[in-house]
């Protein structure tokens, strides 16, 4: 372990200086007299690009990585990244992106995980641990509100205390005092009034003081919008280099001038060189020697991923998996050009790459009778360069000539990226008529669904067959053969609610905001405890998931005492195939002593049987699983009284309900 103290002494405020800003776009300088090396942060959420970005591995997109419901399978993910950032010689991996699912047109909506914060905080958890378990440091953005592009590097979000407390902070808490997460990024906005990245409540009251924070707190490229603020109220370090308030001398400025304390610049010296040392790095010479490794087992698990991701919507008359004779019509923009990936940081060049109709040829042969696009999904096709009748006529000729039609559509890093939102939730150009059309000749359609976001999905009830399949990665074509064909179970659990109207999504009217503001005006009402707050059905449940196979619940017990309370219920696998089976535990108050959601996902086992087999699910509560944050004491209390245990797989459908007293 390296004297920290001591190296701090020995640097000037030069020194000190030039290592809290970016030296340049990726690296930060170090001091090479007492052997302080420069090293490298890197995107980003579903690979590492290193200095060069040259190939990586390209896992399942966020919102994928989560639909698994598999913290086991995350960390062994996240472990895989922190090697490959090893490889590319990457100390920081610009990783997870936690914020909320809030609105169904934001362009990131891909690249963060859940509307919930329960499962959000799991996944990043165990995203956390696997990335650094590798020696290599994983960090945890954005700190907080960041849940919109449209004005992201001026909007100011109007939350309140609560709201922020139960719904948007917890997964940065869990990445904190759980996974021990060595770097928090600051986000562009503002939220209530105060810019993110120079935010005392945020970075010092409850990052550093309350939660005992013990990394750096990096800014988003550019963020930065003043000198002296962030330098007083808690970030520490400034990206990119060569920095445009804290570089070329402004910093040292400030503090020679007396607006910044020297005190607080030796604070951010000496969670960087903590951070270092952590890793390793200190006395060790800087390697620029980048290594771009394609590993098999690397591949194996991208695959093994995706395959688990992904979501079994509809399977009317067991059209999946499908038969091993009958003869196969590939249609959609998806079977040729299939979507691996979101824009903007999430975006990365893939070891390999696979599409749905390269996977599906190979693998079934002369089964499969034509391939036919139907329709462009590129946004040139807007100015009509493309006949898109002559387009969906064929598709449907097609469609018709086969026993089953298989048909891709969904989205892609030209319409879900960084930088901007979603101008609509319907499928871009009209892919809705080519399933139509595919289903009007047809009767025997699956529907391949390729994108991060919800989408209005106005055929669901008339498709046979409709499997959620994301933005899959580099193995997107043989992952979702896998599926189809039956050689893998389609094992995700939605992580979000679709619905059928985007009326109905809880932050419509709070959306994107005027004159530089936009309220969080549905509170602690995020996502499914919107929907049972108010009645309303929604098109997809979140945790909604079919299989290939059939399960039997057992009878639920719970065991301990007061609020630490432990749930196990035996799930048998009564098919005939190997399956996986996720039980979700959610908390609700009988009598609520002020408003709160009918109820909350507390916690969630997955567990993967062979056919007969029966495991126990066991899921652990604790004191804020039945906790709500009071702002009149601004801490998390827990009301007396009766609370429902609800065992269910989805939160609109509970098995059993179980009720203890606290």
């Amino acid at each position: 372990m390296a004297d920290i103290d001591a190296l701090i002494a020995q640097m000037t405020l030069e020194e000190k200086c030039t290592m809290v800003v970016g030296e340049t776009r990726w690296v930060v300088k170090g001091c090479e007299r007492l052997q302080i090396p420069e090293w490298c942060l890197s995107d980003g959420p579903v690979g590492v690009r290193g200095r060069a970005t040259g190939p990586g591995l390209l896992i399942p997109s966020p919102s994928a990585v989560a639909a698994t419901w598999d913290p086991s399978l995350v960390e062994e993910i996240g472990a895989a990244l922190g090697v490959e950032a090893k490889d590319r010689k990457v100390d920081v991996l610009l990783a997870p992106t936690v914020n909320l699912h809030r609105s169904p047109r934001g362009g990131r909506h891909f690249e963060s995980y859940s509307e919930d914060p329960e499962l959000s905080s799991e996944i990043a958890v165990a995203y956390i641990r696997g990335v650094q378990s590798q020696g290599v440091g994983a960090c945890v953005k954005h700190l907080v509100a960041n849940d919109q592009e449209f004005e992201r590097y001026t909007i100011n979000v109007e939350v309140d205390e609560r709201s922020l407390r139960e719904i948007y902070l917890p997964p940065f808490e869990a990445a904190v005092k759980e996974a021990g997460v060595r770097s928090v990024m600051g986000a562009y906005n503002f939220v209530n009034g105060h810019h993110a990245c120079a935010h005392p409540e945020f970075l010092v009251e409850l990052l550093k003081n309350e939660w005992g924070f013990d990394g750096f707190v990096v800014s988003d490229w550019e963020a930065v919008k003043e000198t002296a603020a962030p330098a007083r109220h808690g970030l520490d370090l400034e990206m990119p280099g060569p920095g445009d308030f804290w570089g070329e001398g402004r910093l040292q400025a400030a503090v020679e001038s007396g607006e910044v304390d020297e005190h607080l610049i030796d604070d951010k010296v000496r969670r960087i060189i903590r951070f270092l040392d952590w890793a390793g790095r200190i006395g060790t010479p800087t390697d620029h020697t980048e290594q771009h490794i394609e590993r098999p087992e690397h591949r194996e698990l991208a695959r093994r991923a995706a395959t688990e991701s992904m979501v079994l919507l509809r399977n009317d008359r067991d059209l999946l998996p499908l038969a091993g004779d009958g003869t196969i019509a590939l249609i959609g923009p998806g079977v040729a050009h299939t979507s691996l990936l979101g824009g903007g940081s999430a975006s990365l060049e893939p070891h390999r790459a696979s599409t749905v109709a390269e996977a599906m040829q190979a693998r079934l042969g002369d089964r499969v009778i034509g391939v036919a696009t139907g329709i462009d999904m590129r946004r040139r096709d807007l100015a009509g360069d493309l006949d898109r009748g002559v387009g969906l006529d064929e598709a449907a000729s097609l469609a018709a000539q086969a026993d089953t039609a298989v048909v891709v559509v969904g989205s892609s890093s030209e319409w879900e990226s960084e930088g901007g939102d979603r101008g609509s939730i319907d499928l871009p150009n009209q892919q809705d008529e080519l399933v139509r059309r595919v289903i009007a000749a047809n009767p025997n359609t699956v529907v391949v669904l390729n994108c991060g976001a919800p989408m209005s999905l106005p055929w669901l009830e008339d498709v046979s067959a409709a499997l959620l399949a994301w933005y899959p990665g580099q193995e997107a074509g043989n992952a979702i053969t896998d599926v189809l064909v039956g050689d893998a179970e389609p094992a995700g659990r939605m992580p979000t609610t679709w619905a059928s109207d985007e009326r109905d999504t809880p932050a419509f009217l709070n959306y994107p905001g005027e004159a530089g503001v936009v309220r969080y005006g549905e509170g602690i009402f995020v996502g499914y405890r919107f929907y049972d707050a108010r009645g309303v059905k929604p098109m997809i449940p979140f945790g909604h998931g079919g299989s290939y196979t059939t399960f039997d619940w057992g009878r639920p017990s719970v065991h301990g005492a007061g609020a630490d309370l432990t749930v196990e219920i035996p799930i048998t696998n009564t098919g005939q195939r190997l399956g996986s089976e996720v039980v979700q535990a959610y908390v609700a108050p009988v009598h609520a002593v002020v408003a709160r959601p009918i109820k909350e996902l507390a916690g969630f086992a997955k567990l993967a049987l062979a056919p007969g087999e029966t495991k126990a699910a066991c899921i652990k509560l604790r004191d804020r699983s039945f906790a709500r944050w009071d702002p009149e004491v601004h801490d998390w209390v827990i009301d007396p009284g009766c609370y429902s245990i609800i065992l269910a797989a989805s939160a609109a459908n509970p098995r059993f309900k179980l009720n203890v007293v606290l």
